[in-house]
């Protein structure tokens, strides 16, 4: 279990509140400029726990770089499918799924809308920005895998005799 899921256990935070994605990348400026959440702008099949999404318990939601997530707790979820439209300062926090897409669109939004994001701070002090690839269970043992295997191409690339004869002293048991 990750450490993010280990602190969710402990606190409940990863139980009672729960992540939705937009279903159309094209609503998400109208979200942000308007501050508004259309119930029709929501891909409801991707509605999971922040448990679920951790720990990839429901692997059949797929995520792209540039998905726009919003968490939200389970009042604001049932307000959300009970009415047409919820304020965007209700949700906790706000993001793209990749950090790096997550920090070009921040910049992009607030350079053409200055005030918006700050009147939803003034709203709600307690909503953030963040990107939620940082929540996924194997986060960092993914990224360290990336490197890894990085290394290993480029080791091989300048020098393979050295490589080969590394993995020929390896010996495998058992099969």
């Amino acid at each position: 279990m990750s450490i993010i899921g280990k602190f969710f256990k402990k606190s409940n935070v990863g139980e009672t509140a729960y992540l939705i994605k937009v279903s159309n990348q094209e609503y998400v400026t109208k979200i942000l400029s308007e501050q508004k959440i259309l119930n029709e702008y929501v891909d409801w099949d991707s509605v999971q726990s922040l448990n679920e999404f951790s720990e990839f318990k429901k692997p059949y939601i797929n995520y792209a770089l540039s998905d726009f997530l919003m968490q939200l707790n389970i009042d604001v979820l049932n307000e959300l499918k009970e009415n047409p439209m919820v304020g965007l300062y209700k949700v906790d926090s706000f993001g793209w799924y990749y950090k790096k897409v997550h920090r070009n669109e921040i910049k992009l939004f607030n350079s053409t809308h200055p005030n918006k994001l700050n009147n939803l701070q003034e709203q709600n002090q307690k909503i953030h920005a963040t990107s939620f690839d940082r929540y996924r269970a194997a986060y960092r043992p993914s990224m360290a895998t990336n490197i890894l295997t990085g290394a290993m191409g480029l080791a091989y690339h300048c020098n393979k005799e050295d490589y080969d004869n590394f993995f020929q002293e390896i010996l495998l048991e058992g099969g």
